[in-house]
């Protein structure tokens, strides 16, 4: 998909409508800061997703794309953006209103465009069409976390982390629940005991317990505590029944209650405070706890000291052998120290929590005794175990992460334990059972056995469900860790792809660092990278390497990636934002051949802004862009809009222009800035030699000298290769004639520039050239100009190499292409 046209109506910056005619061609906006070129940006972003990144992120809650995006003088209705659109030979329109953003109007004439266009929404939507410096700094100085949000969202990867996530809480949940079943089930344990009166935790004894009671009732031994407790055994009596209370179990539920009121829940305060203690003790020793992160890391930098190097092995700072392992060996105690604590830590939580649960349990076989029971309410009941089991489940969030109910008084915790509507509610219960009938021994023995058989069967059920859900839990966990594996695996693959084209071009850009190599490495959590630094290792990127160097490594690392969902998804639209602000001089024009040569192809079309004026004219003579797709944006009006450049300068139109108007000065001057430029482009891209100049001050004179004579050889070393072929060299005589003839007129023409620029007081010819004295010296220039530059794709011709020898001399487009090497 490419844009042919553009129309802007009454967006962010633009009053009234704005029109650009890329003709499916790259584009660069070039002008000062504040001259409208965001408007132009954030108006393909807004057709293309509905949205505005300027106006989201962080501290954008009040901008809205219906307040803020219309120009400030206009209504949401007027503003709107248009664009005619090519696909694969067929063309049609996309508009989209700030009225009715989110349904975007498509035509054309086959139905195809709607399929494409939404594949380049998907894409848009998380962000591969815009980079800016925000941008390249998320890539390589954000945290593991951030930067792998980023990155998995532009490769719609985002669901990976919702799935482990919600793997990695399924084990949590399932952990969470074995453990609160276990302690239910010590719960129902410890009652049965209690109700059976007895001591200690025996199987045999229980059963013993059991059959005591059991020939009270008249009833034979059972060999097993899997046999029904009242087998065989009739009931001595039916009084009891319309009472529950005055059963056994329900007795001894509102005497456990009683006791909680009476010492219970004084004791679990206290063991709260106590835990809460402990874990402030922990929490104020940061120090220790990094260590403790970071335990297996010391250990391994502690074996890896060399005796000889006198540096640690892990920051290289200098430091003594005998001292370092004495220090990292003190770290790893203190560490090993801090997790016993923690580990007894985590038992006084687990105590804590049990009160609770022990508490909660009988509460709840209260409440559902209580629901046979005429005229007594529970709500009371019902309210104190939600908070009961509110505070226990904040003991799940782990041992330094204390409940929220820490944060209150001490007369609020006492309140939440100890609620005076249960205590008063139990006094009533306490009346009830008084004015009951007493149960005699036969009756006692039977509820008992009754209360016992319920706790026995209550435990069991709970500690069968504890250990499904233990299962459940261990098989999550494996799960989960065979999901990360699964997806480091994938992921390492994806990566893998992704460094390898990273590296290419970020070694295009700095050559210096031809073995450059980087690591993008997925983490439970996140995406480390690590990225050489001349051959001295892998460290962070913003660890050594300057802030130019991390933008470079931030465009690199978008253009990856952009470059791996080309072959995934439809991405035909490319927007660069001013991302060139602190990478260094020498580097922008390998990063404009770059884009030439890997970046601006068929499939991609760019739209470049920049407020370099030099940068803008590396990427014209990289052919990235045309003369014609050059936007010049010289100011900004709120009443006018973004001002372009009715004549731009150093453009040969222009000049010719401004000799028609007879400014000779002016036509003159941007000559010489034009030939300077675009003399200073071709020799570095044909090697030309200039003579050295320790302060840099080249004037036109070295450039041409230098083109000329490097221009003469590549051409005398095409014509001998051509010739060893046996083929014709007649096109290489005529363009080794053609700059003779030029340098000729270059020697005599081209003098009449200076006396037109520079003031001399005794030159009394200054400024007084008539335009037609002046045009064989633009006419020669441009000559020059043409002769050097593709006409087809808008390119300076340059060498290209194999090791250290030229072996052909080409355009982008290759319409330029000479053989250098000559036949065996």
């Amino acid at each position: 998909m490419r844009i042919e046209s553009l129309t802007i109506s009454n967006f962010r910056g633009i009053n009234g409508e704005f029109t650009l005619d890329p003709e499916r061609e790259n584009v660069v906006l070039v002008g000062p800061n504040g001259s409208g070129k965001s408007s132009v940006i954030a108006a393909i972003d807004f057709l293309l997703t509905g949205s505005i990144r300027e106006l989201s992120g962080e501290g954008s809650q009040s901008l809205t794309e219906r307040r803020h995006a219309p120009h400030i003088d206009a209504d949401p209705e007027e503003a709107w953006v248009e664009a005619e659109i090519a696909v694969n030979g067929d063309r049609g329109t996309i508009r989209r209103s700030v009225e009715g953003r989110t349904d975007p109007s498509i035509e054309d004439d086959t139905g195809d465009l709607e399929s494409v266009f939404e594949s380049v929404e998907s894409a848009a939507d998380r962000g591969l069409h815009l980079l800016s410096r925000d941008e390249i700094l998320d890539f390589i100085t954000a945290k593991e976390g951030d930067r792998s949000e980023s990155i998995r969202s532009l490769l719609n990867l985002r669901n990976i982390k919702d799935r482990r996530l919600a793997l990695g809480n399924a084990a949590d949940h399932f952990d969470s629940e074995a453990s609160r079943l276990e302690r239910e089930a010590k719960s129902r344990r410890d009652g049965l005991y209690s109700a059976l009166e007895v001591d200690q935790d025996s199987g045999a004894v229980l059963l013993e317990k059991v059959n005591e009671l059991r020939e009270c009732l008249n009833g034979n031994t059972i060999d097993e505590l899997e046999e029904e407790f009242d087998r065989g055994i009739e009931s001595p009596s039916r009084r009891v029944v319309a009472s529950p209370l005055l059963r056994t179990d329900g007795r001894q539920r509102i005497d456990e209650l009683q006791e909680w009121f009476g010492s219970g829940a004084e004791e679990f305060l206290e063991a709260a405070e106590s835990f809460l203690e402990s874990c402030r003790e922990i929490e104020a020793d940061e120090d220790v706890l990094r260590d403790l992160e970071r335990q297996q890391l010391i250990e391994l930098g502690k074996d890896a000291i060399d005796p000889e190097a006198g540096r640690c092995p892990l920051c290289w700072k200098d430091w003594d052998p005998g001292e370092l392992n004495e220090f990292l060996s003190d770290r790893i105690d203190q560490a090993e120290e801090l997790q016993s604590k923690l580990k007894a830590l985590e038992e006084e939580q687990e105590g804590v929590q049990q009160l609770l649960t022990d508490v909660r349990v009988t509460a709840e076989s209260l409440r559902e005794t209580l629901s046979d029971v005429d005229g007594f309410n529970s709500g009371s009941l019902t309210a104190f175990v939600e908070s009961l089991e509110e505070w226990e489940e904040e003991y799940n969030n782990g041992a330094l992460s204390p409940p929220q109910q820490a944060n209150l008084t001490d007369d609020e915790r006492e309140a939440l334990v100890q609620p005076e509507q249960v205590e008063a509610m139990l006094a009533d219960l306490e009346e009830h059972i008084a004015d009951g009938p007493v149960l005699d021994e036969l009756e006692e023995a039977w509820q008992t056995l009754q209360a016992a058989q319920e706790r026995y069967d209550e435990m069991i059920s709970l500690s069968r469900r504890a250990g499904e859900s233990r299962r459940v839990a261990s098989d999550m966990e494996s799960v989960h860790e065979q999901f990360i594996s699964a997806r480091d695996s994938v992921l390492n693959a994806i990566y893998d792809e992704i460094e390898d084209q990273f590296e290419t071009y970020y070694t295009a850009i700095h050559g210096d660092e031809s073995d450059f190599d980087v690591g993008l490495d997925p983490t439970e959590t996140g995406l480390d990278m690590q990225v050489d630094f001349y051959d001295r290792g892998r460290h962070p990127p913003h660890a050594l390497h300057s802030e130019g160097h991390q933008d470079s490594m931030g465009i690199c690392l978008y253009f990856a990636l952009f470059d791996w969902l080309q072959d995934q998804e439809e991405l035909s639209v490319m927007m660069l934002d001013d991302v060139v602000m602190s990478i260094d001089a020498e580097h922008r024009r390998p990063l404009a051949r770059l884009l030439a040569s890997e970046i601006a192809g068929e499939d991609c079309q760019m739209f470049i802004t920049t407020h370099d004026d030099l940068w803008h004219r590396h990427l014209r003579s990289s052919g990235v862009v045309t003369s014609d797709n050059a936007i010049q944006l010289s100011g900004w009006d709120i009443v006018e809009g973004p001002q372009t450049l009715g004549r731009p300068e150093m453009e040969w139109e222009t000049i010719e222009a401004e000799l028609g108007d007879g400014n000779v000065s002016i036509a003159a001057h941007q000559t010489r800035r034009m030939a300077e430029w675009f003399l200073r482009e071709v020799c570095d891209r044909i090697d030309a030699k200039v003579p050295f100049k320790a302060n840099s001050r080249w004037t036109l004179g070295d450039f041409q000298q230098g083109v000329i004579s490097r221009y003469k050889s590549l051409v005398r070393e095409a014509k001998a290769a051509e010739q060893s072929w046996g083929r014709d060299i007649a096109h290489f005589e005529d363009l080794d004639d053609e700059m003779t003839n030029i340098a000729d007129r270059i020697a005599t023409d081209g003098t009449a520039l200076n006396p037109n620029i520079h003031w001399n007081e005794s030159d009394r010819d200054f400024a007084n050239c008539t335009p037609a004295e002046l045009e064989p010296a633009v006419t020669v220039y441009r000559d020059l100009f043409n002769l050097l530059w593709c006409e087809d794709c808008n390119s300076c011709i340059s060498t290209v190499q194999e090791g250290n020898s030229d072996v052909s001399v080409r355009c982008n487009c290759s319409s330029i292409n000479w053989n250098l090497n000559r036949a065996d």
